[in-house]
């Protein structure tokens, strides 16, 4: 597991940039109760006008200031404060590039002790996406015009995006090959990829939007049931799409989920080049595949 935090917590205010990413050292396990929510989409606008539109927040904190914490997660709905407004509310303490606020103005509810690294989740046409993650607020908690502080997260969007795709390294050997413009080479390519290697790769995917992988060389050593080098497709519920070795140029790879695992590994016998692989993404059920050349023959 891996904590990725902002280069630029607490600047240039206390409490700016109060956001990280957690990479997880394996894929999360989707059921009842665990679930994804999309990241903010700038074509959807705020509700900061429209008081009668809500967003929900939830959280593990005390249920009131200085209170107990509850033994159930809890949730509360809460309008969007202006920008303008919160600033006026919190004057020097307020951050609008990395901020955002909800509340009621006559509080009684809201976030409190406990309640931070929580989602401000807001809908846009039956979807949930993250706006906001919980931050700080006013105290005592609950109070009149003392609305809640949230990581804006749409500001953070194009540093969560880069930080996301630069996690597409190795997570098990230390020289696993290397990403450029979106494409991945194994160790070693084009010469000969190393004996006895393990890379593991995590290509996250985003929300409502699925992968293609484009096989643009591969040539590993070819057993039945590839069971000496291999490169193993897998998704974020351990999944197995395909196990793939000898001759695979030009196969396409569909994988519709948070997330794809790629595992290659190999033994100590013969060596080949390897692979160069590209990753593409489409809308959710848009993508199109190609129809496979079958290889003239595996070697």
């Amino acid at each position: 597991m891996q904590i990725v935090e902002h280069e630029n917590y607490n600047s240039p205010k206390r409490w700016s940039n109060d956001i990280a990413l957690l990479k997880l050292s394996r894929s999360a396990l989707l059921q009842n109760g665990v679930g994804l929510v999309c990241l903010s989409d700038d074509q959807f606008q705020l509700p900061f006008t429209e008081t009668s539109k809500k967003c929900w927040t939830t959280g593990w904190g005390t249920l009131s200031y200085g209170g107990f914490k509850p033994i159930v997660l809890r949730q509360v709905d809460l309008p969007l404060v202006s920008p303008q407004r919160c600033s006026h509310l919190y004057l020097t303490r307020y951050d609008a590039n990395t901020m955002i606020c909800a509340g009621r103005v006559w509080g009684g509810v809201g976030t409190c002790h406990g309640d931070s690294g929580g989602p401000l989740v807001c809908e846009f046409n039956g979807k949930w996406y993250l706006e906001g993650v919980t931050s700080w607020i006013g105290l005592p908690c609950g109070t009149v015009n003392k609305p809640a502080v949230f990581a804006y997260v749409r500001k953070f969007k194009s540093w969560i995006i880069r930080k996301m795709n630069n996690a597409l390294v190795p997570n098990i050997a230390t020289d696993c090959g290397y990403t450029i413009d979106s494409t991945l080479k194994s160790p070693g390519y084009p010469s000969f990829y190393p004996k006895n290697t393990l890379c593991v790769y995590d290509v996250p995917i985003p929300c409502d939007e699925e992968l293609v992988i484009y096989f643009i060389y591969f040539r590993l050593e070819y057993i039945w049931h590839c069971s000496h080098d291999y490169l193993k497709i897998r998704d974020g519920r351990n999944r197995t799409i395909g196990t793939f070795c000898g001759q695979q140029t030009g196969r396409s790879i569909l994988v519709n989920d948070s997330i794809a695992v790629l595992t290659f590994k190999t033994d100590g016998s013969v060596q080949f080049n390897g692979f160069h692989l590209s990753f593409s993404f489409f809308p959710r059920g848009s993508a199109t595949l190609p129809p496979v050349v079958s290889p003239p023959g595996q070697y």
